[in-house]
């Protein structure tokens, strides 16, 4: 299943999987919609070759099936919608997203072409409208407007205005089938907060004499509007209905009440509504500013050049230390070498000072931080950081500080994933790539380096990343895991890559080595 989330004009990616040509009625799109859309009906379009395919979610869809017609290569996929309740029309639209489909391996037979074609907008549209046929109205406040129809009808000719309106019935006889049309029923686990907002909008046509009542009433009813779908925090909304209703259920108390008192009551809606989200951490992340966030990352890289730089100077130690007697070295000579030493030191404490690029940090920020940024592909599947996270909980959880772990518990025995990030940094001879992490056992590893493409962002990003290691396009830049019972912080030099802007991405097995990563930074 691939996962879309629909903001403003843009498509983001929340989840995307490898999708391959000859399906039939297979893959499925997941939709969430942010603001404005909700209200819209929805069409999702795909285009390919120039030529357009049409899915409708109308009102309430959330997911559609791809065309089948697709074949291997590019699709463009955006989304419009209309809003009916706009007779002079609106129309909502997106910019476009990619999604490449790659070659199946089905060898056709006799049946190959009888692939079920995609109804066009027109035929999708009246479909819709014959399943919510119920039977004789009772109460049209129940019913679809019969103007919300027309405008749909309307808008979805015009969208087309090539077809002949003939081959379709009239408006005329939309217009008589109307009148039998109901909304489907759906629940809700939150039904008595709905039950609550229909209450108080019939108290509010029965009050329509009384304005200080129907002020009171009208902030309850937005109040209870925003939590109409069930939230994990159901026992704050809960509080918000019954504070609300026991403060309107007596209509007459209304009559004498001050401008203050109202006032009051609607300050305590709003502090409830103000708890409606919750963190277990509010103290603590309350007290995280943007000035500590700074610090802080002035510190860790201070700390991480410090441990390696500690590292590298221990091991020169000891290697002179047992090595002395071999090269006929002497106690000032030795000394000498650690003052040379003390002099490379201050000179690496200068390192990334004001030239570090944090590409990841462990913390329990990271899922927010870098959620969206990095990527992952296992076993023949692109996730996001926070998608991936879902899917294999022990792979940036609490119990690491949100590390990366490429356990075996998560992907068994000698699993590999590739991680890839998408911010860009920029590469020369002097650069370093520092990697902070515990491994289980000394290996070779691998990093890549792919130069910039400006045409990509996002998953779409991430996929061009992946295809160009697969083509072996990317420069490898081979790394030692080191066996380590403790983090250790290791960098790894750039000398020799092409001067250039470039993406970041790794190789990590589940082997021996299950590496641990919990920072990974680029330094001049």
């Amino acid at each position: 299943m691939l996962k879309f989330l629909v903001k403003q004009q843009k498509i983001e990616v929340l989840e995307r999987e490898v999708i391959a040509s000859d399906q039939i009625a297979f893959v499925n799109l997941k939709f969430t919609f942010d603001g404005d859309w909700k209200k819209f009906y929805k069409v999702v379009q795909f285009t390919q070759n120039d030529e357009t395919f049409n899915r409708v979610l109308g009102l309430d869809g959330l997911s559609c099936l791809l065309p089948s017609e697709l074949h291997a290569g590019s699709v463009k996929m955006s989304v419009f919608g209309y809003d009916t309740d706009k007779t002079d029309g609106l129309r909502a639209t997106t910019v476009p997203v990619t999604l490449n489909i790659r070659q199946s391996g089905f060898v056709g037979d006799d049946t190959e072409n009888e692939v079920p074609p995609t109804p066009d907008l027109y035929t999708q549209i009246l479909q819709k409208i014959e399943k919510m046929k119920f039977g004789t109205p009772l109460d049209m406040s129940e019913y679809v407007k019969k103007e919300e129809i027309e405008n749909i009808i309307k808008k979805a000719l015009s969208e087309n205005p090539n077809q002949n309106s003939s081959d379709y019935v009239t408006i005329q006889k939309l217009n008589d089938e109307i009148a039998s049309i109901k909304l489907d029923e759906h629940s809700h686990t939150n039904k008595s907060v709905l039950d609550s907002i229909t209450a108080i909008d019939r108290q509010l046509d029965e009050t329509s004499t009384n304005p200080v009542a129907n002020y009171v009433l009208a902030l309850a009813l937005d109040t209870l509007k925003t939590a109409s779908h069930s939230h994990g925090n159901i026992r704050t909304l809960d509080k918000i209905t019954e504070e609300v209703i026991s403060e309107i259920g007596n209509l007459s108390q209304f009559q004498d009440r001050s401008k203050e008192q109202i006032h009051t009551l609607f300050e305590m809606v709003n502090t409830f509504n103000d708890t409606a989200h919750t963190h277990e951490n509010i103290a603590v992340l309350n007290g995280i500013t943007a000035e500590k966030v700074a610090d802080w990352d002035g510190v860790t890289t201070l700390r991480m050049t410090v441990n390696s730089l500690s590292n590298n100077l221990t091991t020169y130690s000891e290697r002179i230390g047992n090595n002395s007697l071999r090269i006929g070295a002497n106690e000032s000579s030795i000394k000498a070498m650690l003052k040379t030493m003390e002099a490379l030191q201050n000179q690496m404490d200068a390192i990334g000072k004001n030239s570090a690029v944090t590409l990841f940090e462990s913390g329990a920020d990271s899922l927010l931080k870098y959620g969206e940024i990095l990527y992952t592909f296992y076993n023949n599947g692109f996730r996001s950081l926070s998608g991936f996270a879902r899917v294999y909980q022990n792979f940036c959880d609490s119990a690491n500080n949100y590390a990366l772990s490429y356990n075996q518990s998560d992907f068994g025995w000698a699993g590999v994933v590739y991680t890839i990030c998408t911010t860009e940094i920029k590469i020369d001879s002097n650069s370093n790539i520092m990697f902070t992490y515990q491994s289980g056992a000394t290996d070779n590893g691998e990093i890549y380096l792919i130069r910039k493409n400006n045409d990509y962002s996002g998953s779409a990003l991430a996929n061009y990343i992946y295809e160009q290691i697969e083509k072996k396009t990317a420069v490898v830049v081979p790394i030692k895991w080191l066996q380590c019972d403790t983090f250790i912080s290791v960098l790894q030099s750039c000398e020799g890559v092409p001067e250039g802007q470039y993406f970041l991405a790794w190789k990590a097995v589940s082997d021996n080595t299950h590496p641990i990563i919990r920072t990974i930074k680029k330094l001049e």
